[in-house]
């Protein structure tokens, strides 16, 4: 799997390799990502949320032009909603 600064640098949202801390400051200042990055943060194939976007499924999306966009936010809420709760405390 592609790692994330690649994935940033393809899309020119960084110019060169960054350590991981920077990274996050980076994604937490964009507030959107592209579904390259989308798709690493929720560890699924590309081709996946390309699926579930044309079934309508989320996590939800919006387009900047051509570009597909995903806001952190929304992400997170995706991710938060496939949790398994157990009977633990």
């Amino acid at each position: 799997m592609t790692n994330l600064t690649d994935l940033l640098a393809k899309d020119g949202l960084l110019t060169c390799k960054e350590n991981m801390q920077e990274i996050l400051l980076t994604l937490i200042k964009l507030q959107h990502v592209n579904e390259y990055v989308a798709a690493w943060l929720l560890g699924i194939a590309v081709q996946t949320l390309r699926n579930r976007r044309t079934k309508g499924e989320p996590p939800d999306y919006f387009k900047d032009g051509k570009r597909v966009m995903y806001r952190i936010g929304d992400l997170l809420h995706y991710k938060e909603g496939q949790r398994v709760k157990t009977g633990r405390q």
